[in-house]
């Protein structure tokens, strides 16, 4: 059994198979797993906004970083710069002549988790920052506003809630240089076989970390094994 535990002192993952149940994970952690959370700087949470609009931009990179004239508040922080992808590249999320504008703003987490009490306040704030965002855009890419179609806003509570990621944390640990230097363990004590992969234990975060991070995993439990090792299906 191959697990990605994501879980904090407080909340236990939603994602464990198999025989483990939520309710008892809690009992196996140890001491040095609950500093490791309680202690370590995370990749700060952000807010995903992404909007579906009526033409593309070809002539524009795919990637990028703004600096907003104007702040975005987002929460408890206010943001003054945004990461920008504009998807002409991926046919598969609009239409034809149509595409996805994304920016990622970072912010906290405490104050959309305790906003998100109140459901109607939460999706208000929620409307606010994509709004806010949105006129950001327009000057950069005058009439942008007629053209949107759909608007998706995520926000850290976003995260939390379908994948249990500390915090909302969307990339895991800083590389710290104690955390790049710190071998984290990827089993907990009393377990048995259960194992982690994936961005809390590995730092730097991102799709292509925790898919090595999985790689890796499935090599030693191969050689514990005494499998042959394959990549190859």
């Amino acid at each position: 059994m191959i697990n990605c535990l994501l879980a904090t002192e407080l909340y236990m993952p939603s994602l464990i198979t198999g025989s483990v149940k939520r309710s008892r994970l809690g009992k196996y952690v140890d001491q040095s797993t609950r500093e490791r959370y309680n202690r370590w700087p995370i990749f700060w949470p952000i807010h995903l906004v992404s909007f579906g609009i009526a033409r593309q931009f070809p002539n524009e990179p795919s990637e990028t970083i703004i600096l907003l004239k104007e702040s975005v508040n987002t929460g408890d922080k206010e943001a003054f710069h945004a990461y920008l992808r504009i998807f002409n590249h991926d046919n598969s999320l609009a239409p034809e002549g149509k595409t996805v504008v994304q920016a990622l703003l970072e912010t906290d987490f405490n104050h959309w988790y305790n906003l998100q009490e109140d459901r109607f306040l939460y999706e208000t704030e929620k409307a606010r920052v994509a709004n806010d965002v949105l006129r950001r855009l327009e000057a950069l890419y005058p009439g942008i506003s007629s053209l949107v179609e759909m608007t998706d806003v995520a926000a850290p509570y976003t995260f939390w809630r379908y994948t249990r990621n500390h915090r909302g944390s969307f990339e895991g640990w800083l590389p710290t240089p104690e955390a790049v230097r710190t071998v984290i363990p990827k089993t907990l004590p009393g377990l048995a076989n259960f194992y982690m992969a994936g961005q809390w234990v590995q730092p730097g975060g991102g799709v292509q970390l925790s898919i090595n991070s999985g790689r890796d995993l499935v090599k030693t439990l191969c050689e514990q094994g005494r499998k042959e090792f394959s990549t190859r299906g």
